[in-house]
């Protein structure tokens, strides 16, 4: 099976961006659910700047069991109590043709950054089982970076002697002849509804911009720049998902584009320590007046 990472949405923690990228590949109505991606600047700035989340911590309400039943998706998982029973679980499930979610420590993977370094779990994608003569190998996928390989049977076990048991082996099951695309919209209103943004974010991000910002706080805010850009870029395809026409989509796209030049220049800062601050500040000025007139505009077209 081939599964490719669904475009920008690397701002999200390995599994929920594997998840999507996965049901993407088997043609399940993924964008449906990004009904409710766009996160307000205030939860972006409380959970990365005040609470020094990374991106990969944030907590966002995407793919909800619920939701995906939506689109006739069940998330599954099977409890594993112990080592012993892990292969024999992942046997099974692989021999029935699922596609198995795993959390794997780094330590034991030669591309990823925690090589032989650091004990640090991933999830990973297991899609089939290769035995030989005298070895196994589960044939894996990771997204970031893209890469398909393999590993023998002893890796899995090492790669999961630091697990705090039990643990859950996770897979979905997708039934074509499931959509409820009326009651997803009804969601998407009552969540515009609710919606509530101080754009506070913007304001604090231009008040620092005339100081010697230090690294900590350009990697705190390029972690909250990324957040906007992919979440307002997963929002938008629900919005041309359900009507490609309209200028609404185009308007989500220069949002998005705004904030990723915004933090190409940030990140260009943080290695020449050159920046022309009054063009930043007039973008990031620019984004806070886009965002605000993007939900007048949403919250009166329903």
């Amino acid at each position: 099976m081939q599964i490719t990472s669904y475009n920008r949405s690397l701002y999200l923690n390995c599994r929920t961006m594997q998840v999507i990228s996965y049901l993407s590949s088997i043609n399940a109505p993924i964008e449906l659910l990004f009904y409710n991606a766009m996160e307000s600047s205030d939860k972006i700035f409380d959970q990365i700047i005040t609470q020094r989340k990374s991106r990969y911590q944030y907590k966002t309400n995407l793919l909800i069991p619920e939701d995906l039943e939506l689109i006739g998706v069940r998330e599954n998982f099977i409890t594993v109590n112990n080592l012993s029973e892990i292969e024999s679980v992942l046997v099974n499930l692989i021999a029935k043709e699922k596609v198995v979610f795993i959390w794997l420590d780094q330590f034991y993977f030669s591309h990823r950054a925690f090589y032989l370094t650091k004990h640090n779990f991933h999830s990973f994608i297991i899609n089939s089982l290769e035995i030989s003569e005298n070895d196994r190998y589960y044939h894996f996928i990771d997204l970031d970076p893209d890469i398909n390989g393999k590993f023998k049977d002893e890796i899995l076990i090492k790669s999961l002697e630091h697990s705090d048991f039990p643990i859950n082996i996770d897979y979905y099951d997708f039934d074509q002849s499931i959509l409820h695309v009326n009651r997803i919209q009804r969601k998407y209103e009552e969540w515009i509804r609710s919606y509530s943004d101080s754009y506070h974010f913007y304001d604090w991000l231009s008040s620092i911009l005339g100081e010697n910002i230090n690294n900590h706080i350009l990697n705190r805010v390029d972690h909250a720049l990324a957040i906007i850009i992919g979440s307002r870029y997963l929002f938008s395809k629900y919005l041309e998902y359900i009507n490609p026409n309209d200028i609404i989509v185009l308007k989500m796209k220069e949002i998005y584009q705004i904030a990723e030049i915004i933090k190409n220049i940030l990140l260009k800062y943080s290695i020449t320590g050159l920046i022309n601050e009054d063009n930043i500040k007039n973008l990031v000025k620019k984004l806070k007046k886009c965002e605000i007139n993007m939900m007048i505009v949403l919250k009166a077209s329903i």
